[in-house]
């Protein structure tokens, strides 16, 4: 399922479904099963005849010991192979729907989704109490 993780609303955007079992016996057989770049499409149930994404994937299937024997990390965490995952920079962070590389970690954020309505607020009402100030001064 693809979520649309916005400031206002969480939204499914579509959904597909992946059959592994052809897969599984080819492991089951061979040892090992690598599907190269496939795309799947992506469909909303409310809007059945509406194609809503495409999924692009790759996919490599070993035995556990064989993974057990060369470990990797989660996400981006080290040991950093198998793919290897480059960090993500546009489109994260309270900038990134801005159209930037520039993002904050919002890890510590205790307001959710309203901090960057909080910080846009806050910016306006420092604006309007300078404007204010030299006003009443000038």
């Amino acid at each position: 399922m693809i979520h649309d993780d916005g400031v206002f609303v969480d939204e499914s955007i579509g959904e597909a479904t992946i059959n592994l079992k052809k897969s599984i016996q080819k492991l089951q057989k061979e040892g090992l099963v690598e599907v190269p770049k496939t795309y799947i499409s992506c469909w909303n149930t409310n809007m059945k005849d509406v194609e809503r994404g495409i999924l692009m994937f790759s996919l490599t299937m070993l035995p556990k010991e064989d993974a057990d024997a060369d470990p990797v990390g989660e996400s981006w965490d080290e040991p950093n192979h198998s793919p290897f995952l480059k960090k993500p920079t546009a489109g994260r962070g309270v900038f990134g729907s801005f159209g930037g590389g520039f993002s904050w970690d919002m890890d510590w954020n205790p307001f959710g989704k309203l901090l960057p309505i909080l910080a846009v607020l806050f910016v306006i009402l420092f604006i309007l109490t300078i404007i204010m100030w030299w006003r009443l001064l000038g």
